[in-house]
């Protein structure tokens, strides 16, 4: 698998538990939102946390490991 298609794998299982936890605070904190733009703009600030962090923490196997909170 190439270097960015592996660094992106680790993006997406470090930001799945967290972005549907922020959506799901930002949608009862106001339903008026646009779904489609909210989880677009919650992916893209935690890539940019994601990206901000030591290279070594992001290819850590753990931060892989998180949980998805469980749906209501």
């Amino acid at each position: 698998m190439p270097e960015h298609e592996i660094e992106l794998s680790h993006f997406f299982a470090w930001a799945r538990s967290k972005a549907y936890a922020e959506f799901d605070r930002r949608m009862k904190a106001d339903p008026t939102l646009d779904p489609n733009w909210l989880f677009s703009d919650i992916m893209q600030e935690l890539l940019d946390n994601y990206r901000a962090m030591p290279a070594e923490l992001r290819a850590a196997k753990d931060i892989i490991a998180m949980p998805v909170p469980p749906s209501d």
